[in-house]
């Protein structure tokens, strides 16, 4: 779209750098900030205080945090710029303020798995976040190992592991977290969690010790949004078409399992979301329809019928597709952005056109 030119390409650059911050991309997207012309408002100085933070340049970060207008920001951005605040307040060693921050980050999320994308962010800037030298490791080592065997001991463990990946021995911090895992006693669930995700965070999706230990955390993990962020984890490695092909296996596993995943409704949306991508569409409407008849009033139903209706114009059903689409638009909540609803309204405008049924697609484009 970039090559191509046009107006809006201003507000493609920040789609870009949004996309780039997403998959940590983090240079790339410095320099589509720096590359940026037009006028910088609030939108861009968010994003530059994000690219900042990532990068450690904490002076830069607070800079653009104060040039930021809250009230000129989507509901997404203002998660993120919440988000922003209590990466800096962490930073500065205030994490009770830090923990309140990232609190009404998720408190504003459109969805449980939107509140997941900051649990996951939050995770991530912890492990990039404070200096750490060797007196520090060791430290935390003693700590671990004073109080073995005692419930406060696992939090020293979590720590020191993170200390040990930051200084570059992501081997010994995967072999400290899979010992802690080793020796855990049966009822300690929710450490269990905590240590399956830290433990996947570290040793990185793509590798096997992280992808087997985040498809455990989301198949009986007890925690939801540990688990939410485990299925994001798992997602964000699929560039591939083998990666593409085991994920969706993965999927099909947890679907199969007996008692179900605490978060069933999140793994069938993404499987129907593998599958339409895979153009697998009797799979995608399978699971999305499956969705629906077993969970009436999840908040997960517009990106649901957003997968019906992809299917639907892929197959050139284009009535369907305008149907489908209608549904995911009344799905939306009233804080949802006017901007998703416009591009279901052009998606609708355009599958009646297709369909050669041209009083209703008039109405739709003069709406």
């Amino acid at each position: 779209l970039l090559e191509q030119g046009g107006a809006n390409r201003g507000e493609i650059q920040l789609a870009l750098v949004t996309a780039l911050l997403d998959s940590g991309a983090i240079d790339e997207a410095d320099e589509i900030l720096a590359e940026f012309i037009g006028l910088k408002g609030a939108a861009w100085h968010l994003r530059s205080g994000l690219v900042a933070a990532h990068k450690r340049d904490f002076v830069r970060a607070r800079n653009e945090l104060g040039t930021i207008a809250a009230d000129e920001l989507t509901r997404d951005d203002r998660g993120w710029l919440l988000f922003l605040r209590g990466v800096l307040a962490d930073e500065s060693g205030d994490l009770e303020e830090a923990r309140d921050f990232f609190s009404e980050a998720q408190g504003i999320a459109t969805s449980p798995m939107a509140a997941a994308r900051f649990d996951l962010a939050r995770e991530q800037a912890r492990m990039r976040l404070g200096s750490i030298d060797d007196q520090a490791v060791e430290e935390a080592r003693k700590n671990m190992e004073r109080l073995e065997g005692r419930k406060s001991s696992y939090g020293f463990a979590r720590i020191y592991a993170t200390m040990l990946d930051s200084l570059g021995s992501k081997d010994d911090a995967v072999e400290v977290l899979q010992r802690q895992l080793l020796n855990l006693p049966a009822e300690e669930l929710s450490e269990r969690d905590s240590f399956l995700l830290l433990l996947g965070l570290i040793a990185g999706a793509e590798s096997e010790s992280g992808r087997s230990a985040l498809t455990s955390l989301l198949r009986s993990g007890r925690d939801r949004a540990k688990q939410r962020v485990a299925l994001q984890l798992l997602a964000g490695v699929e560039e591939d078409a083998t990666a593409r092909v085991n994920f969706a296996r993965t999927l099909d596993a947890v679907l199969r399992q007996s008692p179900p995943t605490g978060i069933l409704e999140d793994v069938l949306l993404v499987r129907a979301q593998v599958a339409l991508t895979s153009h697998d569409y009797r799979r995608a409407e399978q699971e999305s329809y499956r969705l629906l008849e077993q969970f009436p009033g999840s908040n997960l139903k517009a990106s649901t019928y957003g997968v019906l209706a992809g299917s639907a114009w892929d197959q050139r059903r284009f009535r369907a597709a305008a149907d489908f689409a209608t549904k995911a638009r009344a799905e939306l909540g009233e804080g949802e952005e006017a901007q998703t609803r416009a591009e279901l309204g052009v998606l609708i405008a355009e599958a009646w056109f297709r369909a050669r049924d041209y009083p209703n697609a008039a109405e739709a484009y003069a709406s």
